[in-house]
């Protein structure tokens, strides 16, 4: 009897032990756990530990772009009340979004609000450097590295921001043809497809860093907790 008890929890052990390995793998192909409790801790320690002190660090960032912009096109146009208005009126709605990603509401739902601000984010940029007739190519093209480093969502919802981007980028460089064409600062053409390539290879880059980061972070979440229990 106690052999037959012995073998059943050797048995036991082992499918336990094929589960977890399966688990393992199935996370590292697909960055999710078949466990759905697995999967809902794992959310949880990334929200906390990677996602939320980030990304409002990222947001504080890109404040003060906006803020150093509004700052740059009212030297530029001039005192207008339209832009002393605008210039008055950022830094309190910067420190207002600050304070709402603190709240339950947007932590209940982080990633969504997330992703729904960088997606607006990325259009207003792109609609402003269009109607400025600025081709921001330094900027355009090393903008998926300021989001893979700031914004620390999941893996598909950082694929649906870099689609956005893509988007925007060949509908302003090779799809409008009211923008000009030639860089006044550098003289050169900027539809050339170089540099089109160059923003798609830095896209990938950083799209590929994203999956890898989050398949390590999976990796590193499953051990410390296997070594726990």
């Amino acid at each position: 009897r106690v052999m037959h008890e012995l073998a059943h929890g050797s048995e036991r052990s082992k499918d336990t032990s094929n589960e977890v390995v399966q688990d393992l793998i199935y996370s590292v192909l697909t960055l999710r756990f078949l466990s759905s409790p697995t999967e809902a801790l794992f959310l949880q320690k990334f929200l906390l530990t990677q996602f939320m002190p980030i990304f409002r660090c990222w947001v504080f960032f890109i404040g003060v772009l906006v803020v150093m912009l509004l700052l740059y096109d009212l030297m530029e146009t001039g005192a207008t009340p339209f832009y002393v208005m605008l210039c008055g009126a950022s830094v309190p709605c910067i420190m207002a979004v600050l304070l709402c990603l603190r709240t339950h509401a947007f932590e209940a739902n982080a990633e969504i609000y997330a992703t729904g601000f960088v997606i607006a984010v990325t259009v207003l940029k792109h609609a402003y450097d269009y109607d400025r007739q600025q081709h921001a190519l330094l900027f355009s093209g090393y903008y998926p590295v300021l989001i893979v480093s700031g914004v620390r969502v999941r893996f598909t919802l950082i694929c649906a921001i870099m689609a956005v981007h893509v988007v925007l980028i060949i509908v302003r460089l090779l799809i409008l043809p009211a923008m000009n064409t030639v860089s006044a600062m550098s003289g050169v053409d900027v539809n050339r497809p170089e540099y089109f390539v160059l923003m798609l290879g830095i896209t990938c880059l950083s799209t590929l860093y994203a999956y890898q980061l989050e398949k390590q972070m999976r990796k590193d979440f499953f051990v410390d907790r296997k070594s726990v229990v």
